[in-house]
């Protein structure tokens, strides 16, 4: 067959392709002419399979990119995709509220369903659990009426229900916290955080139950680990934003076609 392109092959005989067969003396030259596509870098934006399809317009999905790029992580929407599948993400924000270095995280949900047949059921935006079974519950909360006091004290309670297994004492139940982000300072005091705990009024003493409320105060500009968390929550572009754990899992929402579609 001679030379190809500084090649030398034998017949076609000696190749493995019947001098008859022309199909497969395609296919065996194949590999000298063909070139893969380039592949498209990491991350570069495409228009979705919906586009493409015709289930929306172009316009429409613009629109739907400009609302993506305002949102923050005071959005629960962006928050609860933030999390899902981040554990480090989780373990970070609950260290720094509680300012407690060792707390690990072992499991946690993402919109967790509790249900109550004979009353008022909730659906929590994040809820994770540490080594030692004490349970946790993120929420972000944008308007003040959303942050009533007596709604925390129902998620409260149903997150205590669920972790006393039938038949178990009351001495086995795990600490639970009620943490919600508020955009505001709702409490007005300008501090980064207001914990609750029940306590004896006449002595101070607490009363040592395990039930903890915390009012975060989303608004909290401080020169701190706190006040840095708090302007990662508040900001929209993730280069700006100061702990990478949540500024990488952003970027990926907003600005990679993947990520795009976890949204």
């Amino acid at each position: 067959m001679g030379h190809l392109w500084g090649r030398e092959l034998g017949s076609f005989s000696e190749c493995g392709v019947s001098e008859y067969r022309p199909c497969a003396l395609v296919k065996y030259l194949i590999p000298y002419f063909y070139v893969p596509p380039a592949k498209k870098p990491d991350g570069e934006r495409t228009l979705s399979k919906e586009i493409r399809m015709g289930k929306i317009s172009p316009e429409q999905y613009e629109k739907y990119r400009q609302k993506l790029k305002q949102m923050r992580m005071m959005d629960d929407t962006l928050m609860k995709c933030v999390f899902k599948g981040n554990k480090p993400a989780v373990e970070l924000v609950l260290r720094i509220i509680l300012q407690r270095d060792d707390l690990e995280v072992l499991s946690f949900n993402i919109s967790k369903e509790y249900k109550n047949l004979k009353g008022h059921s909730i659906c929590l935006d994040v809820v994770a659990s540490d080594k030692n079974g004490n349970q946790y519950n993120i929420e972000v909360q944008r308007d003040n009426r959303g942050a009533n006091p007596k709604r925390l004290r129902i998620y409260s309670a149903l997150m205590d229900t669920e972790m006393l297994d039938k038949g178990k004492d009351y001495s086995e139940l795990k600490d639970n916290y009620v943490i919600f982000i508020t955009e505001n300072d709702i409490f007005k005091k300008g501090k980064p955080f207001y914990h609750f705990e029940r306590i004896n009024k006449e002595t101070g003493e607490p009363l040592g139950d395990g039930s903890h409320i915390i009012y975060v105060n989303g608004a909290y500009t401080g020169n701190d680990p706190f006040g840095w968390l708090m302007s990662d929550f508040r900001e929209t572009d993730p280069s700006k934003m100061h702990y990478d754990v949540l500024a990488e899992r952003i970027n990926f929402l907003k600005n990679n076609a993947k990520g795009e579609k976890e949204m």
